[in-house]
């Protein structure tokens, strides 16, 4: 609404947990909202597919699929888009012609996008919001011990399991160290695909679907006072977390985007630790971090999933980055500091989504 663009939320009754006031502002746009979704209601009451006399952003996943579909045609229709997989069907390129644009949120999206033949694509990177995610300092609660963060949505993707192994052979050396995790998730269930895991088991399901990650974590063998579950938590409280971190561990196999944890964790100052493959590139190319860049390549767990160009990180190599962090403790604030420099120059939202605003409404 800064570039006196008014969105439109076409869901009724959508819940967007934001800062008090850019609700406030929101609510502005509630009566055009409402007024857009009666009149999409009446249309398809008589049987049409309702269109907007205005661009019109569909989400994509893999194979081109909109997971969403709201069932409204744009005046144009573009996408954005973020994969995992890198396969692209005919059926697939066959779905992207219906776009006049595609935005990838990664270079390798890109790369897969234009290999298929796809070349109606550019890079438009997600970004962070430097009013929650800038350094500031240290609440000291934990001063006397050394804090590795590890967060997104448990699964073997996130490659978790391998944050939880360098962790355990680190804290072996350090007592003092302390795993903070933020793996809440509305799909706990991808928390089994750590049964591909050669690291750990998945953790058990209870009854109503959810995991126990602290019984997970013991069951692993790291002692009840070595690790830190914290719940889920609205976006913008991870940032006082994230500025607690003297390590922040981010480990995936793939990533379709460039990681939004992550990029919040850079813009905050914390020392980053990037597995080099897949959306993270983009950040270890422009990001002062540690690569954690010996890669072993992925197996594929079913015919239809392509994992070209994801990759397992080293464990031996992920403990070398905790231990240098640990030893230099004063460099590893400049690095952080120079990371947050660089994020608040270059990675804003406002920076990252410039290109995208400037096709969109040309």
């Amino acid at each position: 609404m800064r570039r006196g663009i008014v969105p439109l939320l076409l869901r009724p009754g959508s819940k967007i947990d934001v800062e008090p006031l850019t609700e406030v502002a929101l609510a502005r746009a509630l009566p055009l909202s409402d007024a857009v979704g009666r009149r999409i209601a009446q249309i398809r009451a008589q049987g049409a597919r309702p269109a907007l006399a205005a661009p019109l952003l569909h989400p994509l996943a893999n194979d081109l699929v909109d997971p969403d579909p709201v069932g409204i045609d744009g005046e144009p229709d573009h996408a954005i888009l973020a994969i995992e997989s890198a396969r692209i069907s005919a059926a697939g390129r066959e779905r992207a012609s219906r776009y006049r644009h595609i935005f990838s949120v990664c270079r390798w999206n890109e790369q897969l996008l234009r290999a298929a033949g796809i070349d109606n694509v550019s890079c438009a990177w997600q970004g962070i919001d430097p009013v929650l995610f800038h350094p500031a300092p240290r609440s000291g609660l934990f001063a006397d011990r050394f804090v590795v963060f590890s967060g997104g949505k448990l699964e073997y993707r996130k490659g978790q399991d391998l944050a939880v192994a360098a962790f355990k052979a680190f804290a072996a050396r350090h007592p003092e160290a302390l795993l903070v995790t933020s793996w809440g998730s509305p799909w706990p269930h991808l928390s089994q695909t750590m049964a591909r895991s050669a690291w750990v088991r998945p953790p058990a399901l209870l009854p109503d679907g959810r995991f126990d990650a602290a019984a997970w974590l013991e069951s692993e063998g790291l002692s009840p006072g070595s690790f830190v579950v914290l719940p889920p938590l609205p976006n913008g409280r991870h940032a006082s977390v994230l500025r607690e971190a003297d390590a922040c561990l981010f480990t995936s196999r793939a990533e379709g985007g460039t990681n939004l944890v992550a990029m919040e964790a850079l813009a905050c100052g914390a020392p980053v630790i990037l597995s080099a493959n897949t959306g993270h590139l983009d950040l270890i190319a422009d990001v002062p971090c540690l690569a954690a860049r010996r890669q072993r390549p992925v197996a594929a767990s079913h015919p239809e999933e392509a994992t070209d160009g994801w990759g397992e990180s080293d464990v031996e190599e992920l403990v070398e980055h905790l231990e240098l962090l640990w030893r230099d403790r004063e460099g590893a604030r400049a690095m952080g500091a120079r990371a947050a420099s660089a994020m608040a120059a270059r990675w804003t939202w406002d920076a990252t989504f410039a290109p995208l605003l400037a096709r969109v409404l040309a």
